[in-house]
């Protein structure tokens, strides 16, 4: 088992197998779920702690982070103007804007998707209705 100031990621499955869980129950942890035992909870909480797992939303970005803002379709200037609007708040933040267009398809897709979650963008912004004149 890792010691707690090891450098590798701790995983879910590692921390299930010691407890003597399911990684279900990892989860049911922490998210707060209220059908977990109280003591199979601090168990589960004690051995978070000792291993230094840290949740992904809790670690810390690194600079220069990213907002994905999508669109359905480009649309005439108003998508210009959206675009402008989001990069300059972005750069308030320390952000870079990734643009993306769908193509009027309703689903980006599985590689879509996959870039997103290696990119781990602060957030990402949906624009998918037209706006009318």
């Amino acid at each position: 088992m890792r010691s707690p100031d090891s450098r590798e990621r701790v995983r879910l499955s590692d921390i299930a197998d010691e407890a003597g869980v399911s990684v279900a129950t990892i989860s049911k942890v922490l998210n707060g779920h209220g059908d977990i035992s109280p003591a199979t909870r601090a168990r589960i909480e004690g051995l978070l702690t000792a291993r230094g797992y840290v949740r992904r939303s809790q670690r810390e970005r690194p600079p220069g982070g990213l907002i994905e803002l999508v669109f359905h379709e480009f649309e005439a200037s108003w998508s210009m103007e959206i675009i402008a609007g989001v990069q300059e708040v972005a750069k308030e933040q320390g952000l870079a804007v990734v643009v993306t267009e769908s193509g009027g398809a309703h689903s980006l897709g599985e590689q879509w998707i996959e870039g997103v979650l290696r990119r781990r963008p602060a957030g990402i912004v949906l624009v998918a209705s037209a706006v009318l004149a």
